[in-house]
């Protein structure tokens, strides 16, 4: 570098190019701050003598953006990344950059906590994302998680549900059946699910997470103690349902069979009225869990 700065002087466009290479090194040995600098120099040089509408200033912009969401300055990473989306998008309809960058501002967003902004850019990145490398994408998954996961944390479930079974589907299709993140995926549902009070679809989601569960790690893995455990809760809410479903006039008329008068409605009736066994099915469920971790 000093060598071509002495020949061709500091403000030429390949001391620009050489400063960007030197950048990348020291990415690659995580002197951020270095890198920085290097990149800071290059962009005035490129706007200095390309102007700040060329591929190569917007290259530069989205390195030193890069660094910049890497150390937190999100104010400073957001300008250079907008400012590369302006170049680049006058240039291409759609490129793999310019989904990578809308997916780095939707993250931005999330860590702002402007949410809203944040599943807007996720859903832009996601829609070219699918124009650049098809819907059926390891990286369309992952956007549906990130845009499920901002949902679910927001406590729209009913969003946060139709986020992951996107992305589930995606994932059903690219990868096999007794994959981690299908488990992993299916899991979430399922919780979601519970949340929502949807007993019945959690029920039907942690019995395939089991049978996955099963057939990859065996019978006494941790995960599967956990999955039992979820089990077990929607078996007592499923319990509880039952016993609400049981109105007095059922148990007035069970009375008046028994008797020539009827007698008052208690809770000890109420209890044993029940099946026993669904009655402590759900303990059961909890027993198991419990014996598989003690066993791991």
């Amino acid at each position: 570098l000093r060598i071509q700065v002495a020949l061709i002087g500091h403000h030429h466009p390949d001391v620009a190019t050489t400063l960007n290479n030197i950048g990348r090194q020291y990415v690659l040995d995580d002197k951020f701050d270095d890198a920085l600098l290097c990149y800071e120099d290059a962009l005035r040089i490129r706007c200095e003598k390309l102007g700040n509408d060329s591929l190569d200033y917007a290259a530069t912009a989205l390195n030193a953006g890069q660094i910049l969401h890497q150390k937190r300055e999100h104010d400073k990473a957001l300008n250079l990344y907008f400012k590369f989306l302006r170049i680049v998008r006058a240039k291409f309809t759609n490129n793999h950059y310019v989904t990578d960058v809308l997916r780095s501002i939707a993250e931005i967003y999330k860590e702002k906590n402007f949410f809203d902004k944040a599943i807007a850019f996720y859903e832009e990145s996601l829609e070219s994302t699918k124009v650049v490398l098809g819907e059926y994408n390891s990286e369309v998954a992952l956007i549906f998680a990130r845009i499920g996961n901002i949902h679910f944390e927001q406590g729209n479930l009913d969003a946060a549900l139709q986020a992951y079974s996107s992305g589930l589907r995606v994932e059903r299709h690219l990868l096999h059946p007794d994959h981690p993140n299908i488990i992993m995926a299916l899991t979430i549902i399922g919780e979601i699910y519970m949340q929502k009070s949807g007993w019945d679809d959690a029920a039907r989601i942690y019995n395939e997470v089991l049978e996955l569960q099963h057939s990859t790690f065996g019978v006494e893995h941790e995960d599967i103690s956990s999955t039992l455990d979820a089990h077990g809760y929607w078996r007592q809410q499923n319990l509880e349902r039952m016993r609400q479903a049981i109105t007095t006039d059922d148990l007035m008329d069970t009375c008046v069979s028994n008797s020539a008068l009827p007698t008052p409605v208690n809770k000890d009736h109420f209890s044993s009225s029940l099946p026993i066994e669904l009655v402590s099915s759900a303990p059961e469920i909890f027993i198991e869990g419990t014996k598989v971790i003690a066993k791991t």
